[in-house]
């Protein structure tokens, strides 16, 4: 719990250590320059992250902000893609987009609030006695539009975004040393929305985040509590009519939470650093899967898999891989990793690398939900990509709209041209099952064929089409 407000109503105080700041922040020689650095930043001359918290604490003491009579407001505010500047332009570009910032927002907040450089590309301002809902989010909005205003830096023209949260004392917090946390959280929904948004802290917000706490948490049990497992959906090859492989899906049903989808628990396991684990959970299962049909003679075929980005981190994850193919005794050509459009778009010198290596010890390279991102002719130039997989919201609505229809012939079209194999995913319908055959793409997956399957249906499936 938070610390409560005091009844205090000793302000006098408070105002006279706030003036001695900014007398502070005038003197720049001696002890006087060491306490500067100590409570201020260097590079934008606003509050430090420590000054800031200090005054929260004198809040609290002093018993600024009364629950029944005052309203204190915070705002935290993250610079949207920060690190572009840093990473093209260089740090001293990054530093000088920081200090116009600072005065961007310092000019529209006025000196009668509190604005400081909390970290980084983060900034928070205190706003106190404001009560006006829709006055705080003009303020919001007009430093929003203040910060896209264009900053030349060698002899170009950029502009700023940022993501802003809000948290209101004593709307959603009674304790004021929790109204940063609101607003962070608050500011990170913002971001998740699309950015450059301005985000109220709500109680859809909390529960979000209490969600995700529990997720992460029983997910760190779920492996050694047996409560993941796969499921198989067949990849058939239309023109013969054989299932040619299956992809292999991981499915999570909790025993305090129920089923949980992949697409919600998924990015909480890359956040938290889980996927490391779950994801080679994942691969030695496929391993032991392959091992186990290969020795009751079920027919040949192989499995795709999907790798998250944060699995490409991993310094020994190649020679991990190979040694479990190893182990298992399974014909690396039967194992099939699928990267999505994202990943691809990374195209860094790690990934490459770790994709060459894949490829060179006999693993193809799917590049899954094709169409989804920002496609480009580069992945097929650079990577060792041999299959893609036209995304199911393409196939969707195929025989409705021309627009579709037209980008998914022209992609068969350029994948026969580069010798690249393509395939259909989420075909549901025989309308979309004939006009993919009308095309000549001949490699489909979807409900229209079968739903994912157990590990123990797999077997039995290719009994009852022999």
């Amino acid at each position: 719990m938070g610390k409560k407000i005091s009844n205090s109503r000793d302000e006098q105080q408070l105002i006279d250590k706030q003036n001695e700041r900014k007398n502070l922040k005038l003197k720049y020689n001696g002890k006087e320059n060491l306490r500067f650095m100590a409570e201020y930043d260097y590079l934008t001359e606003l509050p430090n992250r420590r000054n800031f918290e200090n005054v929260l604490d004198e809040l609290i003491i002093l018993g600024e902000a009364e629950i029944h009579e005052n309203t204190i407001v915070l705002m935290f505010i993250d610079l949207d893609r920060f690190k572009f500047f840093n990473d093209s332009l260089g740090h001293n570009a990054g530093d000088k987009v920081l200090k116009i910032v600072a005065d961007r927002i310092n000019n529209v907040v006025g000196s009668e609030n509190l604005v400081a450089r909390y970290s980084g590309d983060e900034f928070v301002v205190l706003f106190k006695g404001v009560t006006d809902r829709e006055n705080i989010n003009k303020v919001a909005e007009r430093i929003q539009q203040k910060l896209t205003e264009p900053i030349r830096l060698l002899n170009n023209e950029y502009s700023v975004s940022a993501s802003i949260g809000i948290s209101i004392f004593p709307e959603h917090t009674n304790h004021i040393d929790e109204l940063v946390l609101r607003a962070d959280q608050a500011m990170y929904s913002a971001k998740k929305k699309g950015k450059n948004r301005v985000e109220f802290f709500n109680v859809e917000i909390a529960n979000e985040i209490d969600r995700k706490a529990k997720i992460e948490q029983n997910l760190k049990k779920a492996i050694d509590n047996n409560e993941l497992y796969l499921e198989y959906q067949p990849i058939v090859n239309v023109y013969n009519k054989k299932i040619v492989g299956f992809e292999a899906l991981l499915r999570w049903k909790s025993e305090k939470l129920g089923s949980i989808s992949p697409g919600e628990f998924i990015p909480i396991a890359e956040e938290s650093d889980l996927i490391f684990k779950i994801g080679e959970w994942v691969f030695l299962e496929v391993c032991e899967h392959l091992s186990t049909w290969s020795k009751k003679g079920v027919p040949s075929f192989y499995i795709s898999l999907n790798m998250s980005i944060k699995q490409f981190e991993q310094h020994n994850l190649v020679p991990k891989l190979e040694q479990h193919i190893k182990d298992f005794g399974v014909n690396v050509d039967l194992i099939k990793i699928e990267i999505t459009e994202s990943t691809a778009m990374k195209n860094s010198e790690e990934i490459l690398s770790k994709l060459n290596e894949l490829n060179n010890l006999g693993i193809e390279i799917f590049l899954d939900d094709f169409g989804t991102g920002f496609s480009s002719l580069s992945y097929f130039e650079k990577l060792p990509v041999s299959l893609i997989k036209i995304d199911k919201s393409f196939i969707k609505d195929i025989t409705q709209h021309k627009k579709r229809a037209a980008i998914t012939r022209a992609i068969v079209a350029m994948t026969k041209s580069l010798k690249i194999k393509v395939l259909a995913e989420g075909v549901e319908e025989i309308e979309q099952y004939q006009y993919l055959c009308s095309i000549g793409c001949h490699i489909m997956q979807g409900y229209y064929f079968c739903k994912p399957v157990p590990f123990n249906y797999v077997e039995a499936f290719f009994h009852s089409t022999k």
